[in-house]
């Protein structure tokens, strides 16, 4: 147990049963998935539920748990869990941390999933091509949220730096009404 705190502060990525007694504390949303996934849990899924989490910011996938949060464990990627985030990488582009923690009620594993890069989706192989989170369901990525993510890169102008600008360049009642808003 002593070992398992220091590298847990280590290396921050550690999880004890502790850890996910506390997680479970949480109902499913959008940067949350739990899937019972017991025996089974497919490539296409797999790569769906990462790339929806990455979209909507990072968070956690949970396998071994109920969708109202029992542990009821899981024999998925048992023996060949540290091959795992470099098949996710290969499938979607996203580097994830992948650890499976013994609990009483049964053995979880659990996916730490980051944010997209800014200004970039994250593509699926799975059944959606950009899938994001509706709540507790996975949907394919509409325009809008498409547009906003890729206008993120867009340079901000507003705070960029005019060179030889002078002060009668500026118009007077612009900045009479900024003085106003103040």
């Amino acid at each position: 147990m002593i070992l398992q705190k220091y590298l847990k502060s280590k290396y921050k990525r550690m999880y004890l049963p502790e850890d996910i007694d506390d997680i479970l504390q949480n109902s499913e949303n959008a940067v949350l998935e739990f899937k019972e996934a017991q025996g089974n849990f497919s490539d296409g899924d797999r790569s769906d539920y990462c790339a929806a989490i990455a979209n909507m910011g990072g968070g956690r996938l949970l396998l071994g748990v109920t969708d109202d949060g029992n542990i009821v464990g899981t024999s998925v990627y048992q023996g060949t869990i540290n091959q795992i985030p470099q098949q996710v990488y290969q499938a979607i582009g996203v580097t994830v941390t992948v650890e499976e923690v013994l609990h009483s009620k049964g053995r979880v594993v659990i996916f730490d999933i980051p944010a997209r890069p800014v200004g970039q989706r994250v593509r699926s192989n799975g059944h959606y091509t950009y899938p994001i989170r509706r709540g507790e369901s996975l949907g394919e990525m509409d325009d809008t949220t498409t547009r906003e993510i890729l206008n993120e890169i867009q340079p901000d102008f507003s705070s960029g730096i005019v060179e030889n600008l002078s002060l009668d360049d500026l118009d007077e009642v612009a900045i009479k009404d900024f003085k106003k808003r103040r």
